[in-house]
């Protein structure tokens, strides 16, 4: 599960990561958001691997989150277009 957010808006990541450690506990998802990354990552990459991977993304929309110019030019058109890809391919 990746997570898309403003780092403004930091405190609601808390909270959400509160809410879905149970379903952590459970091996129900696995969870991702740029706090997973380790010093020393290079930080694009590691946002491009998980976003490669993710099934499943939330996103925290904020006034920060659509003035996140990061956010909408890296992260966005890749969660769009790849649910536009699944929605196609599940209407054939």
């Amino acid at each position: 599960m990746f997570v898309s957010y403003s780092r403004k808006d930091s405190s609601c990541i808390e909270r959400l990561r509160v809410h879905l450690r149970p379903l952590q506990r459970e091996s129900s998802i696995s969870y991702w958001d740029d706090g997973s990354i380790i010093a020393g990552q290079k930080w694009r990459e590691e946002v491009e691997a998980a976003l490669a991977r993710t099934r499943i993304a939330i996103l925290l929309i904020s006034a920060d989150f659509l003035a996140s110019d990061f956010v909408a030019e890296s992260e966005l058109p890749v969660l769009l277009g790849r649910q536009k890809h699944a929605a196609l391919q599940s209407s054939r």
